[in-house]
C-alpha cells in the first residue's frame, strides 16, 4: 500500500506540474471534460503576485528583460547539460518562479520583476538540509533606524564639526554579488530559449529564493566594508561604525542607512559604487542643499520644524491603515477614541466562551492581526490592543474580532500617527521606563509588561508583551517586568557601544517592590521564583545598571499594560512625541486598487 501510494502521489505531482491537473482538482476526484473557466493569458501574465491586481503587460515585459539583462551581464549561471545535474544531485534542477509587482503606486508606479529560486520550498531530506548557523543573516532591530533619527536632531555636528547627514542608498540585484558555496542547478526560463529537457543553469552567483543568499550576500558587504575600514558590530552583524570618519551604518537587506558629515556620505558612496550597482536614495540634513525626506523601510524620515526648532520626524507607512479600514467595512464607520477598552473579569470569561470564527474568516483575521502587528512597531497608541488581539491567533473567536473591529474604528478616527524628535542634548544615560499589569488576563491569570526605551525625550523601542510566569504577586510580575527591562535595555547598550557611543542605563519603574528586589542578592522570600531570572540582581550590583523609582502618573509605559482611559492615553503619547492626523503627509504611497 505503501509503495501504490508515493506512485499514484508522484503521478499526480507529474500531472499538475504538466497542467492537466489543477490544484483544485488535486483535491477532489480528478481532471473532468471541461475547459478551465479562465484561460491563461495577458492578464495572467501581468498579475501582481504580492499586492494582487493587474499589471501593465508592457512594463512588466520590459522589467523581466532588465532582470534577465542583470543575470546575463553578473553571470548568475551557466548552461550546462541536464545529465551533469541529475548525476551529481539525482534530482531535477530547482524550478525558477517569477516574482512582479508594483512596490510603487498608481500615480508613481515601480514594477519590479525578480526572478526567484525555489529552494526554500523544495522537499528536502534529512541529508539535504543546510547548518542553521550557514543560514543566518543578521537583521538590524527598528530600534536602530530610530536612534539614527535621533542622533542626527541631537548632534547635528559630527566630531570634525561638519552638518550630520542621513543617506540612503539601495543596492540593485544584491544577491546576484554573492558566490555559492555549493553546486545549485536551476531549471532555465522560457526566455532563454533553451530545450530545458537537455539543459539547465549552474548557479555562479547566489540567486532570491535560495537557502544561503542573504548568508552569502552579508558576507560579501561586510567585506566590502571592512576592506574600507569599517568596524562590524559584536553585538548585531548588520550595524558598522567608522571611527576616523565618525559615521555609522545600518543594513536591512539591500539597504543601507548612514549617519554622517559629507566626507563620510561621500567616502562610503565611493565604496559601495565601486562594488555594486547601486541607487543614491537620498540624503537627508538640515542644510539648504539636503534632501527633507527620505523613505527607509517603507517609513517616511523627515526634517521639520516645530516650535521654530529643527526637528526629525517619523511616520509608518499609511497604507497598512487603509487597508485596515477597508477590510474590516469601516469606510463610512465611526471613530472612537481607544484602540481597546478595559473588561472586568466577567467579561472576559464570557467573551472566552463565544463561538469561534467561520473558517473563512480566520484567515483574514490572522492577516489583519498581522498587519495591524507590523503597524503597532510605529505606534505605541495600538500597542496593547495589538498584543491581546496577536494572542488569539491560533483559534480566534467571534468576540475577537469585534476587538478587532474596535481597534480599526480607532484607527478610522486617528489614522495617520508622526513620531517627532525634537532638538536636546546629547543625553547621559540611555532610559528605559517599564510597568506591568498583574494578572490582568482574566482567563489565564498572565501579566503584561509594558516598556519604552528613551534616548535622551526620543523613545526609540516600545512594547507590550505577555509575562511567561504566572506571578503570584503585584511586586512580582513588577520585577519580572523589570528583568525585561533590564535585558532589552543591556542590548540597546550594546548596539550603541558597536556605534562608539558609551551610554549608562537607567531603567526606571513605579514598582517598589520590584526595585528593592532587584538591588539585593538572594531570592528572599520569594523562594518560588525561578534563579534564571537572577541574573538582574548581579548586574545590579555591579552597577551595570540604575534603578531608580518614577511616579506612576509620569511612567509613559502604562499605556502598553493595559486598555487606557482617552485622555491618560493622549497624555502620555503626546510626552512621547507623538502627533496624529486625519490626512496623509505628502510623499506617503497610496493604496493599489
Amino acid at each position: 500500500p505503501k509503495l501504490v501510494s508515493a506512485v499514484l502521489k508522484g503521478l499526480k505531482r507529474q500531472m499538475m506540474e504538466n497542467g492537466h491537473l489543477s490544484t483544485l482538482e488535486s483535491h477532489s476526484s480528478g481532471p473532468v471534460p471541461e475547459e478551465p473557466l479562465m484561460e491563461h493569458g495577458e492578464w495572467f501574465y501581468s498579475w501582481d503576485v504580492v499586492n494582487g491586481g493587474y499589471l501593465d503587460p508592457k512594463g512588466v515585459e520590459e522589467a523581466r528583460k532588465l532582470e534577465l539583462d542583470y543575470i546575463h551581464r553578473l553571470g548568475v549561471w551557466k548552461k550546462v547539460p541536464m545529465e551533469q545535474c541529475l548525476k551529481e544531485t539525482g534530482k531535477k534542477p530547482i524550478p525558477l518562479r517569477w516574482i512582479d509587482t508594483n512596490k510603487g503606486d498608481h500615480d508613481k508606479p515601480n514594477l519590479r520583476s525578480r526572478l526567484v529560486v525555489r529552494d526554500i520550498k523544495a522537499r528536502k531530506g534529512p541529508d539535504e538540509q543546510l547548518d542553521p548557523a550557514v543560514l543566518f543573516s543578521a537583521m538590524p532591530p527598528i530600534e536602530g533606524m530610530r536612534l539614527l533619527a535621533s542622533l542626527l536632531v541631537t548632534r547635528k555636528k559630527s566630531k570634525h564639526g561638519k552638518a550630520l547627514k542621513l543617506g540612503s542608498w539601495d543596492i540593485s540585484r544584491a544577491h546576484f554579488y554573492g558566490t555559492p558555496k555549493r553546486n545549485i542547478f536551476v531549471q532555465l526560463p522560457e526566455e532563454e530559449g533553451v530545450d530545458t529537457t537537455q539543459e539547465c543553469g549552474l548557479l555562479c552567483k547566489s540567486m532570491y529564493g535560495t537557502q544561503d543568499a542573504p548568508a552569502i550576500w552579508q558576507d560579501h558587504y561586510s567585506s566590502v566594508l571592512k576592506d574600507a575600514g569599517w568596524k562590524r558590530g559584536k553585538s548585531n552583524g548588520a550595524v558598522f561604525y567608522h571611527p576616523e570618519l565618525d559615521a555609522n551604518i545600518l543594513v536591512h537587506g539591500d539597504d543601507f542607512l548612514c549617519l554622517g558629515d559629507e566626507d563620510a556620505q561621500q567616502k562610503l558612496d565611493e565604496v559601495l559604487r565601486k562594488a555594486y550597482e547601486l541607487k543614491k536614495l537620498g540624503t537627508l540634513g538640515f542644510e539648504e542643499k539636503d534632501d527633507k525626506e527620505l523613505s527607509f523601510l517603507n517609513r517616511m524620515i523627515r526634517v521639520d520644524q516645530s516650535s521654530g526648532a529643527d526637528c526629525v520626524v517619523l511616520e509608518p507607512d499609511g497604507r497598512h491603515v487603509d487597508l485596515l479600514v477597508k477590510e474590516l467595512g469601516l469606510g463610512t464607520g465611526k471613530g472612537v477614541d481607544t484602540p481597546d477598552v478595559k473588561k472586568s473579569v466577567d467579561v472576559q470569561l464570557l467573551e472566552s466562551r463565544s463561538p469561534p470564527l467561520p473558517a473563512e474568516q480566520v484567515k483574514q483575521y490572522r492577516s489583519l492581526v498581522m498587519r495591524a502587528a507590523y503597524l503597532g512597531q510605529d505606534r505605541a497608541d495600538i500597542g496593547h490592543a495589538v498584543k491581546t488581539l496577536s494572542r488569539k491567533m491560533v483559534q480566534p473567536l467571534e468576540a475577537d474580532w469585534q476587538n478587532l473591529k474596535r481597534l480599526g474604528r480607532y484607527l478610522k478616527k486617528h489614522p495617520y500617527a508622526r513620531l517627532v524628535f525634537g532638538p536636546q542634548k546629547e543625553p547621559g544615560k540611555l532610559k528605559v521606563q517599564v510597568d506591568s499589569d498583574h494578572a490582568g488576563d482574566a482567563v489565564t491569570r498572565r501579566s503584561t509588561t509594558g516598556m519604552v526605551v528613551y534616548h535622551g525625550r526620543h523613545p526609540i523601542k516600545h512594547s507590550s508583551s505577555v509575562q511567561s510566569t504566572v506571578a503570584l504577586s503585584t511586586g512580582e510580575s513588577e520585577f519580572y517586568a523589570l528583568v525585561k527591562a533590564g535585558s532589552t535595555g543591556l542590548g540597546i547598550q550594546s548596539l550603541m557601544a558597536d556605534w562608539g557611543i558609551q551610554s549608562p542605563l537607567l531603567v526606571e519603574t513605579d514598582s517598589s517592590a520590584a526595585k528593592g528586589q532587584s538591588s539585593r542578592i538572594g531570592l528572599g522570600k520569594s523562594r518560588h521564583v525561578q534563579t534564571r531570572y537572577m541574573w538582574i540582581q548581579e548586574r545590579v550590583n555591579a552597577k551595570h545598571m540604575l534603578i531608580h523609582k518614577v511616579p506612576g502618573e509620569k511612567n509613559t509605559s502604562d499605556i502598553l499594560t493595559k486598555s487606557t482611559p482617552g485622555p491618560t492615553l493622549r497624555k502620555h503619547l503626546k510626552t512621547m512625541g507623538y502627533e496624529f492626523s486625519e490626512s496623509k503627509s505628502s510623499g506617503q504611497k497610496g493604496l493599489l486598487t
